[in-house]
This record gives C-alpha cells, structure tokens and sequence, in this order.
C-alpha cells in the first residue's frame, strides 16, 4: 500500500457513484420535460379552443337565422382544424 495514496480507492468510488448519480437525475429530468412541455401546451390549446367556442355561440346569438349562421362557420373550422 502506498502510504501517499491512503483513500484513493475509496475516493474513486465515491466520484464514480457521484457521476452515476448525476448522470441517472439528469435522464430523469431530461425525460420529464417533453411531457411536462406537452402538457403545458395542451392546455393552451385546449383554453384557446374554449375561448374560440365562446366567440363561436356569441356569433350564433347575434345571427339568429339559421340562414345566417354561415358567417360563424369560420369558428367551426377553426376549432376542427385544431
């Protein structure tokens, strides 16, 4: 046994068990955020396609023929297209 290197080896394991470490929370948080990120962004479009229904019936109150309900297609497409 050298008598400078007292601990060495135990030093390595421990930097080895402290990259493993660091390296399986960074897959960890590195695969949540693409869920986290989708789900983020369902939510936008799922309150822009609330807000886009609501001008949808608006403009179905305001044309009450059923004639005229042609000019409020365009929200009808729009929340199909999404």
């Amino acid at each position: 046994m050298n008598p400078f290197n007292q601990g060495g080896e135990k030093m390595m394991n421990t930097r080895w068990f402290l990259c493993l470490c660091i390296l399986v929370g960074g897959l960890l948080v590195g695969c949540s955020n693409p869920q986290k990120r989708s789900a983020a962004a369902q939510a936008v479009i799922d309150e822009q396609k609330a807000e886009i229904m609501k001008d949808y019936r608006a403009c179905l109150k305001k044309y009450e023929k059923p004639e005229e309900h042609e000019v409020c297609e365009r929200y009808k497409g729009i929340i199909d297209a999404f």
